[in-house]
C-alpha cells in the first residue's frame, strides 16, 4: 500500500507483483511474514532480491496490532459503550497511520503530511471526547505538550539550519505530543532522541553508515510514541520515586 501511494499508483485495485519483473505474485507466496522466508528473500520468477521493506511492513503490521491490543483493544471485550469504541477505533487507526509513517520514511525520506494532518484529526476528536468525559485537565496538558514540543522542534531546525532533522519531523513532533499529552510526551521525545541517538553510533561503528549521512527520524519518534503511549505515566512515576 505505501509502496503504490508513493509511486502514484492506486493500492485499492490490481494485485501485488514483483518491483523488478513486474510478475503478478500468487496467494501462496504472499503469505506475510512466511512466504518471505521460504522464498530466501528472492523472487520466485526472477530470483532478485525482494525489497527488506515488504517484511518490514508484515512485520510492523503485527506488531502494530498487538500495541494496539495492549492499548485500547481490550475495550472491545467488554460493553459496546460509544466512548470505548470510539477509543479503540481511533487508536486502530492512529497505529495505521503510524505504520505509513514508518515505511515511507525509511524508503522514501519523508514524512507524508498527509498522514500527519490524519494523526493531528484524530487527536482533535480524541481529545474532543476526553473534554466530553470530563477531562479538561489532560486536555489542557496535551495542548501545552504540543505547543512546547512544537517551540522546541522548530528551534532545533533552525538553529541546525535544517541539517538535524527534517522539516517533516517538526510537524510529527508536536501531534504525537498532542496524543500523549504530560507528562507520557517527554517520556515519548526522551525514548526517540535516545533510541536514534544509540542506532546512529551502532551504524557508524559498523560502517554502515557515514558522518553527516542522514538518517530517518520519524521511525524513533513513532517508537517513542508507542511506548509511551504503554509505559509513558509508569516512567514518569519511577522516576520521580528515584529523585526523592
Amino acid at each position: 500500500m505505501v509502496s503504490r501511494s508513493l509511486k502514484g499508483q492506486t493500492w485499492i485495485k490490481g494485485r501485488s507483483c514483483c518491483d523488478h519483473c513486474r510478475k503478478q505474485i500468487a496467494w501462496f507466496d504472499n503469505i506475510p511474514l512466511l512466504s518471505f522466508f521460504l522464498l530466501g528473500g528472492k523472487c520466485r520468477y526472477c530470483n532478485k532480491p525482494i525489497d527488506k521493506l515488504h517484511f518490514v511492513a508484515e512485520l510492523g503490521g503485527g506488531l502494530i496490532m498487538l500495541w494496539w491490543w495492549a492499548l485500547a483493544g481490550q475495550c472491545l471485550t467488554g460493553q459496546f459503550l460509544p466512548w470505548t469504541l470510539l477509543v479503540a477505533t481511533i487508536w486502530f487507526l492512529v497505529g495505521l497511520i503510524c505504520l505509513i509513517i514508518v515505511l515511507a520514511d525509511l524508503k522514501e525520506m519523508i514524512i507524508p503530511d498527509k498522514a500527519s494532518l490524519s494523526l493531528l484529526v484524530l487527536a482533535g476528536v480524541y481529545l474532543g471526547a476526553k473534554w466530553w468525559q470530563g477531562e479538561s485537565e489532560f486536555v489542557f496538558n496535551a495542548w501545552l505538550s504540543f505547543l512546547a514540543t512544537g517551540v522546541l522542534f522548530v528551534l532545533l531546525f533552525v538553529l541546525t539550519k535544517g541539517k538535524g532533522m527534517g522539516f517533516g519531523d517538526v510537524k510529527l513532533a508536536p501531534v504525537l505530543s498532542l496524543m500523549l499529552g504530560w507528562p507520557a510526551a517527554l517520556v515519548g521525545l526522551f525514548t526517540a532522541v535516545l533510541s536514534g541517538s544509540l542506532v546512529g553510533i551502532i551504524l557508524l561503528l559498523a560502517g554502515k553508515h557515514k558522518r553527516r549521512q542522514p538518517i530517518a527520524f520519524g521511525p524513533f519518534l513513532i517508537l517513542g510514541f508507542l511506548f509511551a503511549t504503554l509505559y509513558g505515566e509508569m516512567i514518569w512515576r519511577w522516576y520521580w520515586t528515584l529523585v526523592f
